[in-house]
């Protein structure tokens, strides 16, 4: 009976080092939350004559730094509220395949006529790249 005892408690010490003791499933490994106080003001995105779209960067030009809690805010100038909203991340900066962002990727904090807020919620590196579109104001005659 000792002998078994003892095989037990091995098997979980072996079982408790090897999976570890800690952020055990859903948990996060770092905090997204501190760093998130930092914004930062991104205004070298592009709005074309229109003010019907607004890029941050077109996809020829690198994206931008996205480690894990960084907040964006893109001032897009179009002037109302975008009806579209492209989040776009890569794992390196250029010349690489990208994706939409999902789920707490890019969490999306703010969309008002002045601004786009996003923030990685996750403990990933990535590089991301934001783009709207609005409908053009109707003239009456």
């Amino acid at each position: 009976m000792r002998r078994t005892l003892s095989r037990v408690a091995l098997l979980l010490s072996l079982g408790s080092s090897v999976f570890g003791s800690g952020n055990a499933g859903c948990g996060s490994a770092c905090d997204t939350k501190a760093s998130a106080t930092n914004t930062v003001v991104y205004t070298n995105g592009h709005t074309d004559a229109t003010l019907t779209h607004y890029e941050s960067n077109s996809f020829s030009e690198p994206f931008l730094a996205f480690p894990p809690g960084r907040r964006y805010e893109f001032p897009h100038g179009l002037g109302k509220v975008p009806t579209h909203l492209g989040i776009f991340l890569s794992f390196q900066e250029k010349d690489s395949s990208f994706s939409l962002a999902s789920g707490n990727e890019a969490l999306i904090e703010q969309v008002d006529a002045n601004v786009i807020r996003v923030r990685n919620d996750t403990c990933a590196d990535f590089f991301v790249r934001v783009d709207a579109s609005a409908a053009p104001v109707s003239v009456m005659p």
